[in-house]
C-alpha cells in the first residue's frame, strides 16, 4: 500500500492531514512510511514529533521518549509534544515525570 504514496506530489498541509487521518485510523506504520517519504515537507521538529507519536501508538516507549525529547530540543514551544511525553512517562509508570510534562503542556 505504501507504493500508492510514492508517486504522489503533496503539499505540507496535505501531508499533515494524511498523517492525522492515518493515525486516527490506527494505521501507524503507514503514517510512518508517509512521514519518511515526505520528510522534506516538515521541519526537523515536526518530523521528530510525528515519529514519536507513531512510536507511542506502537508501544515503543523508549523510541517515543527519544524522538519527543529531540523534538523538544528543537522547539520548546509545542504543548502537544509535552503532553505526549507526559503520557509516555505515565505508560512507563513514572507519574511524577508525567505530571511535570503535563504541567509544561499547559
Amino acid at each position: 500500500m505504501s507504493e500508492l504514496f510514492e508517486s504522489l506530489s503533496i503539499t505540507e498541509s496535505q501531508l499533515k492531514f494524511l498523517f492525522e487521518t492515518l493515525m486516527a485510523a490506527q494505521m501507524c506504520q503507514l503514517a510512518m512510511i508517509v512521514t519518511n517519504l515526505y520528510k522534506s515537507l516538515l521541519s526537523e521538529h515536526e518530523f521528530k514529533s510525528k515519529c514519536g507519536f507513531v512510536y507511542q501508538q506502537l508501544g515503543d516507549y523508549e523510541m517515543t521518549k527519544t524522538m519527543l525529547q529531540e523534538s523538544i530540543s528543537l522547539n520548546e514551544n509545542s504543548p502537544m509534544v509535552y503532553c505526549h511525553l507526559g503520557f509516555n512517562y505515565f505508560y512507563q509508570g513514572d507519574s511524577d515525570l508525567a505530571a511535570e510534562q503535563f504541567q509544561r503542556s499547559i
